[in-house]
């Protein structure tokens, strides 16, 4: 700051105008900035422009200070020691010639990014007007803990892996998860606190996870060793992705997401009037800063997907996206299952991944729980997929070439639907088949006619294969 007074001082010197009324303007403008300069930077004998030695006795020191934590912050607080500081300059370090200077303010209080686990050293020094510290520094040792132990749950389906966990016991707001297989990262940023895999091939494998939070800090990873069977013939079958149209209990729709839990029944005048409160200030007063809050503990979000036909042997899979805003979360899972849309299974599955030997309609329910009545978060992107078996079936036929439709071959397997087949014909001349299939529901067979080299049908053996949802 001193070099850019001086530079401007300079500048406005060497300024030449030719009126009298602006040089006399730059002239009372050159006095007043000497006398800032010389408030600011004071001459070597420490008079200053009246004449008055200034004074260089340090202030008090600052000799109590404390700190709590917040899911995102760190604050630190401290007792006014004497009337003569006017500012506080807070460093990090234990050692205050070599710590980092962080800020300097006028508050008694400061919020501080998230720590990291261990001991953070913080020192606070007062300056008086003249500018001059305090003689010590008071320090404060932050001693921030480490993240809590996970616990897994698993379950193993086929060559599907799921793992779920609850929200550890942290200090600071859990960013994300990192998940490893046999070491390996495998998913750098999980948001939610479960995950699901389908494992290619079969294999005893090991899996980690580990929390991280908004301060970059990390938990011991806690790992399970899982054997995973051979992959079946479970594929994608339907994958849909909600809107967030269905039954919102608590939770209110902003866009693409829904914020819950607040309380959507309540006017602003009963907000403010059941509590006492006057004003949003005296809202903020009592420690509710966020618009809406205090909010009600819990919400929830139900949506029934209707998949058009019933389905066997089916693999239900969900996925869905949280951003906690405030405090901390658990959830509740509910899948029930139905093929009329009246009658649905009890109880309900609760993994985010299940076989169902048979459905056309899922319930999905999922029931957030805040940690106190300032918790909010918000809930997105749910997904649900159903992957389904898929089956061959197999056979031989001959074909009658006096069939006027073709010669009819039923299925030996009932099939919801049929993907594919092939038929060829048993013969050691050239000949060439074709078949005729309806692809509805529930299909029972195909007809098949063949073909000699001149285009003639003939009567032939021949060999099938159909592949298709079971």
């Amino acid at each position: 700051m001193a070099n850019s007074q001086a530079d401007f001082l300079s500048l406005v010197q060497q300024t030449r105008v030719k009126d009298k009324a602006t040089a006399d303007a730059l002239e009372k403008l050159n006095n007043k900035l000497n006398e800032l300069n010389n408030i600011v930077n004071p001459p070597p004998d420490t008079e200053t422009s009246t004449g008055v030695e200034t004074p260089t006795d340090p202030p008090t020191d600052v000799i109590i200070a404390h700190y709590h934590f917040t899911d995102t912050n760190v604050i630190l607080d401290w007792e006014r020691n004497g009337d003569e500081i006017i500012l506080y300059e807070v460093r990090q370090g234990a050692v205050w010639e070599t710590a980092s200077k962080l800020f300097v303010t006028a508050s008694t209080t400061a919020t501080l990014n998230p720590t990291l686990v261990g001991t953070t050293s913080f020192l606070i020094k007062g300056l008086n007007q003249y500018a001059v510290y305090s003689k010590n520094a008071c320090r404060v040792d932050v001693l921030t803990p480490p993240i809590g132990t996970l616990s897994l749950n698993t379950e193993v389906i086929g060559n599907f892996v799921n793992i779920d966990w609850e929200y550890p016991v942290t200090t600071f707001r859990i960013a994300y998860y990192v998940i490893t297989k046999d070491g390996t990262v495998i998913v750098d940023q999980c948001p939610g606190t479960f995950y699901s895999r389908q494992e290619p091939a079969a294999g005893t494998f090991t899996y980690g996870v580990t929390s991280v939070d908004i301060g970059g800090n990390q938990s011991e990873e806690t790992t399970t060793t899982l054997v995973v069977k051979a992959p079946t013939d479970f594929d994608l079958q339907d994958t849909r992705k909600s809107q967030l149209t269905g039954t919102k209990v608590n939770a209110r729709l902003q866009g693409d997401r829904l914020y819950l839990p607040v309380n959507t029944t309540e006017t602003y005048q009963q907000h403010f009037d059941t509590r006492g409160w006057s004003s949003p200030q005296a809202q903020i007063d009592a420690g509710y800063p966020l618009w809406l809050s205090p909010f009600v503990i819990t919400g929830s979000y139900e949506e029934t997907f209707d998949f058009g036909a019933v389905i066997n042997n089916v693999i239900v899979s969900l996925s869905w996206l949280t951003q906690v805003i405030e405090g901390v979360f658990t959830y509740a899972l509910e899948v029930s299952t139905s093929t009329d849309g009246v009658t649905y299974t009890t109880p309900p599955n609760t993994t985010q991944s299940t076989y169902v030997p048979t459905l056309r309609y899922v319930k999905v329910k999922i029931t957030f729980t805040g940690d106190s009545d300032k918790a909010l978060m918000t809930f997105y992107n749910l997904i649900i997929s159903l992957s389904v078996k898929r089956e061959n079936d197999a056979g031989f036929g001959t074909a009658i070439a006096s069939d006027p439709t073709g010669t009819f071959v039923r299925f030996n397997k009932v099939f919801v639907d049929v993907e594919g087949i092939t038929v060829t014909p048993v013969s050691d001349t050239a000949t060439f088949s074709i078949f005729q299939f309806d692809d509805i529901p529930y299909p029972i067979g195909f007809a098949v006619r063949i073909y000699d080299n001149a285009g003639v049908r003939i009567t032939r053996d021949f060999r099938w294969n159909a592949r298709g949802i079971i």
